[in-house]
Order: C-alpha cells, then sequence, then structure tokens
C-alpha cells in the first residue's frame, strides 16, 4: 500500500482488528487523534483529511468496516450487486473481538433484542433417545460452547449493523465494480453503469468468491474454495419459519445414524 492515505486507513484497520488489545485500542486512538474515553460521537476529521474510501459489499464486514470508518469522519461509498441489502443467512456466534467490538458500537442492546432463542444441543440414537445434552452457555463473557448467548441470525447482524451506520454512509444497491486502476491521484473505479470515478482506497468486502479481489490479484488471488468428496459432497442450508409456541424451546439436534455419518438438524421441541 504505496498510498498514504491508503497506509494510514490500512494501521487503523489493523488496530480495529485488535480491539481486545488495551495496547493496540490505545494506538488507534493515538493515530486518529481521538480522545481515549469513548468512540467519537461525530466526524473527527477536517475536510482536508478526509478519505474517500470505497467498499464493494454490504455483508457484515462491509457494514461494519463503514460504520467505523464513517464515524472516523471519512468519505464511504459502499456498493452492492444485489438490488437490497441481503439480511439472509443462518446461525453465527460471536466470540472475542466481536463481542468488544459490538459492544463499542453501542449495539448490545438491540443484539439481544435479536438473538437466537437456542437452547442448546443434544445428540439423539436412531430411536430419538437423548444420549447427550450441551446447554447454552448463558455466562454472558461469550465463552465458547455449541451454543452461546452471543449466537444471532446472519441476516440479523448484518441489518443491524447497516442501520447503526446508514446515515453516515452512502450505499449504492445493484451496482457492482467492473474494474480497478492504480493512478498517481488515487484508484481509478469503473462502475457497472460505465462511470469512472477515483478513490482513495478501495476495499473488497463481496465474500468469499470476492470479485474485486479477483480484479485487484488476478492469478494471484487465494481460492476461497476447497472442493470436498471429489465434487459428490453437496450441503444445502434452508430456513422454514415456524412461530415458537408456548412451551416449545428451540434445541439443535444431531442424529446419530447406523453408520457415522451424523446430520445435523434444527427443530422446535415441545
Amino acid at each position: 500500500m504505496n498510498h498514504p492515505l491508503g497506509r494510514n486507513v490500512l494501521r487503523t484497520i489493523t488496530r480495529l482488528t485488535s480491539l481486545g488489545d488495551n495496547r493496540a485500542y490505545s494506538q488507534l486512538y493515538t493515530e486518529t487523534s481521538i480522545t481515549p474515553s469513548s468512540l467519537p460521537s461525530r466526524p473527527t476529521n477536517t475536510s482536508q483529511s478526509k478519505t474517500k474510501i470505497l467498499i464493494t459489499g454490504a455483508g457484515i464486514a462491509g457494514t461494519s468496516l463503514a460504520f467505523w470508518l464513517s464515524k472516523l469522519g471519512h468519505d464511504i461509498i459502499v456498493v452492492k450487486r444485489f438490488p437490497s441489502l441481503r439480511a439472509t443467512g443462518l446461525q453465527i456466534d460471536l466470540c472475542g473481538h466481536g463481542i468488544e467490538v459490538m459492544k463499542r458500537m453501542g449495539l448490545e442492546e438491540a443484539f439481544r433484542s435479536k438473538s437466537a432463542p437456542e437452547e442448546g444441543l443434544e445428540i439423539v440414537d436412531k430411536t430419538g433417545r437423548r444420549r447427550a445434552f450441551f446447554p447454552a452457555n448463558r455466562s454472558g463473557k461469550g465463552e465458547q460452547s455449541f451454543t452461546t448467548d452471543w449466537e444471532i441470525m446472519r441476516g440479523d447482524l448484518c441489518r443491524l449493523v447497516y442501520e447503526a451506520g446508514k446515515e453516515r454512509v452512502k450505499y449504492v444497491f445493484g451496482m457492482w465494480v467492473e474494474g480497478v486502476e492504480d493512478r498517481d491521484g488515487g484508484v481509478e473505479v469503473k462502475f457497472s453503469d460505465g462511470r469512472l470515478e477515483i478513490f482513495d482506497l478501495v476495499v473488497g468486502a463481496d465474500g468469499v468468491g470476492s470479485h474485486t479481489r479477483k480484479m485487484m490479484f488476478g492469478s494471484a488471488a487465494t481460492n476461497a474454495f476447497h472442493p470436498l468428496g471429489g465434487g459428490k459432497m453437496y450441503v444445502g442450508y434452508l430456513t422454514t419459519p415456524r412461530p415458537i409456541q408456548e412451551g416449545d424451546q428451540y434445541i439443535a439436534t444431531i442424529v446419530a445414524g447406523p453408520r457415522p455419518k451424523p446430520r445435523a438438524s434444527e427443530e422446535a421441541k415441545g
């Protein structure tokens, strides 16, 4: 990263990924001139030092980065190929730094209101008899178990972060990047509508199959997909609307069949 503005933002991003380390957290504030008592409540940069940043992708990574960088006073644009926010996906857990960052974003209460109501995980045999049960960890410390109190549907988390920062960020849906070129004044980006625009920094946050990463690094881009089972293994996930009834519990269940090939399912237990 040769561009001085790019190096500064990259250092900031690096520190944000290490919020659990108080020394790194203090260094973040030192580099960005923020008082260490709290996160900034308003933009802290002058117009002369404001960095123009493009983020491709509006998932959890893209919306989270947009939240923090816009709070530091930078000019943020997020583009997403899908015509609207994709608030879909299954359960994910937060732990370690993720919990600390969520709290410092001021989203703990909102997160709790959307957290998954799963009570734990059970293992049953082919007759339905319970052989083991692992209850949810409710310590509030993010300690890992099969089910924790920091568990949420991916779509709910994405929407929470998006809503928290959308007033400071320009989101453009139904648009994508078709080309990037390094220029003396920054990075020239060609959008799907044919428009050209210069940015100080471009961040690819468009998933494991990132189109942006492939454009930037070409054949050197890391392949995030690793085929298993000679191409004969397929995994599918789906959700079915089923409001919980009074007296029901949501419990994840693993059924151990006659062969050592467990299958997982999610069901409501009455």
